[in-house]
């Protein structure tokens, strides 16, 4: 069974535990999905750009880990208008219970969920259905 590839965008200042206990909970056994690719530090130029682009056109899904400082976050920002304009499915997680979490700019109100195990199996069962037909029929 293949799983969900995730493109995985947090706030690389702050944040870098919460995409490890991703990456921890997508070994598990049975989660459907794994990292295909995240977050990278860095000035956001024209070259980061583009090979931020290419790793989400790359993913099935993008999930964007939510915390305190999200919303300032340049590099999530401009993660999140790439996703936007490539039209890629997308979850919010409020992946800090104890704080005021963010969204990035241009998020609509009321789109973040709570980051649980069943969140993350009920929004990317479909895509894991949709991503094993897309590799299915690109074999020979």
């Amino acid at each position: 069974m293949s799983d969900v590839r995730l493109f995985v965008s947090y706030d690389v200042d702050h944040d870098v535990d919460l995409c490890d206990r991703l990456i921890e909970e997508s070994i598990r056994g049975g989660s459907g999905f794994a990292l295909a690719a995240r977050s990278a530090k860095g000035e956001v130029t024209d070259a980061w750009r583009d090979t931020t682009r290419a790793r989400i056109q790359d993913s099935d899904h993008v999930i964007f880990l939510c915390s305190q400082d999200t919303a300032n976050a340049s590099g999530v920002n401009e993660e999140f208008r790439i996703v936007q304009e490539e039209q890629k499915p997308h979850l919010l997680l409020w992946a800090r219970r104890e704080q005021m979490c963010t969204m990035p700019k241009g998020a609509k109100a009321g789109s973040m969920y709570q980051w649980t195990r069943e969140t993350l199996t009920e929004q990317l069962s479909p895509r894991l259905r949709n991503a094993q037909a897309r590799r299915a029929a690109k074999r020979p």
